[in-house]
């Protein structure tokens, strides 16, 4: 760093994550920080899915280039998520915008309704089911949402799943 009448020069002047001395300036916690990746995600689809913002669902898919089963690094689409937190507005939204309710994930070959039954959401299960949901898909493990909800010990959902008309 360069100094000029005892002055910090702007010009060489940088901080980093590490603070500065010459400043005084700390670093924030850094339990705090996030990086690109975790702020994308929160501008992301999956996100408002996640919020329950339909506005937020709505103003995407006016924009171009808009996939409602586009899918994120871990191979999630919104209605997953969505689906897994019960958040029922969001997946009205989604599916009205043609987000396909048997869509599996890329590794786990986990459907919407495999997250719900998972997540113990009773009424998106049903939900799910009159959407079209198929209960017996097979995800990576082999097992479908019915086996899910018999392996949890998920008895309404267990109900639902051979009730379903």
């Amino acid at each position: 760093m360069s100094e000029s009448r005892g002055k910090l020069s702007t010009v060489d002047h940088h901080h980093s994550d590490g603070g500065c001395a010459s400043c005084n300036i700390k670093p924030a916690n850094p339990s705090v920080h996030q990086n690109l990746d975790e702020l994308s995600f929160e501008r992301s689809i999956f996100q408002a899915a996640i919020d329950n913002n339909v506005t937020k669902i709505m103003t995407f898919s006016k924009s171009g280039g808009f996939d409602v089963n586009a899918t994120d690094n871990y191979g999630y689409a919104a209605l997953h998520y969505a689906s897994r937190n019960g958040c029922m507005d969001a997946a009205k939204a989604l599916i009205k915008l043609g987000a396909k309710v048997n869509l599996p994930t890329c590794n786990l070959r986990a459907t919407p309704l495999h997250r719900a039954v998972t997540a113990n959401k009773i009424e998106m299960v049903r939900f799910l089911i009159s959407a079209g949901a198929d209960p017996e898909l097979l995800d990576s493990d082999g097992l479908s949402p019915k086996d899910r909800a018999a392996k949890d010990k998920r008895t309404q959902i267990i109900e639902i799943l051979q009730n379903r008309k």
